[in-house]
């Protein structure tokens, strides 16, 4: 085995075992979680709702400062979703892999393309509300 790939493994096992003395004994995930997890584009897609939403309302007005903060809250929560689904496989709470699904195709969404879809939509929607 390569070298990289062994400080690779190492530093997989070093996290699991961070994340475990963080949380504490895993238990089972609320059922919102679990859907947030396995959904992360509209997780991603509701968080540049509320994010840029609440800060455009606040503010009065949609500016070029209120989208980019509305998109990169959307890609914090994409991610977070992203991690939580990780997590949950890794503890056995989600046997399913990346169940996202584009429809006819039977293949996952890849991250990028699942990036992309989200910062089309919040596009779209903070272009027509303005």
């Amino acid at each position: 085995m390569s070298a990289p790939r062994t400080a690779m493994k190492a530093l997989v096992r070093a996290w699991w075992a961070f994340d475990l003395a963080w949380r504490g004994t895993p238990r089972r995930p609320p059922r919102l979680l679990v859907r947030a997890a396995v959904h992360p584009v509209i997780t991603g897609f509701g968080g540049v709702l509320f994010f840029g939403g609440t800060m455009a309302v606040g503010i009065g007005r949609i500016y070029p400062p209120v989208v980019i903060w509305g998109l990169a809250m959307g890609v914090v929560s994409y991610l977070t979703a992203v991690i939580e689904r990780k997590s949950m496989e890794h503890y056995g709470f989600l046997s399913r892999p990346t169940p996202p699904r584009r429809a006819g195709s039977g293949e996952p969404l890849g991250p990028t393309r699942s990036l992309l879809i989200l910062a089309f939509l919040s596009v779209c929607v903070v272009t027509s509300a303005g």
